[in-house]
């Protein structure tokens, strides 16, 4: 029989006492964050207008094809999945001359 339930305070304990290999990276300052969060919107909003409109997804195939690319449609990230942001960043990044 356990002596001892784990409690909230006792994970997050242990959640400040781990050994993270990301502990040693530089924290942002307000204003970074800011600026991330703010691009990020832009690059949602950017995204929503290509996916919505077939006029948009058009224009998006022709930039495609004028830069040689495969034409992929970006990629919205979803709240509920945490690595979806990085799979639309990486993608947006990919097609940064399509973009620009």
């Amino acid at each position: 029989m356990p002596t001892h339930c784990s409690t909230v305070e006792d994970e997050d304990e242990e959640y400040e006492n781990a050994d993270w290999p990301y502990a040693n990276l530089p924290s942002l300052s307000e204003i970074e964050m800011d600026a991330m969060a703010n691009t990020l919107k832009k690059v949602r909003t950017g995204i929503r207008k290509v996916r919505a409109s077939t006029v948009n997804r058009h224009k998006w195939m022709k930039l495609c094809e004028e830069y040689k690319m495969p034409c992929l449609l970006p990629i919205l990230d979803v709240a509920v999945r945490w690595s979806s942001t990085y799979n639309m960043l990486t993608r947006v990044l990919a097609y940064k001359e399509v973009i620009v």
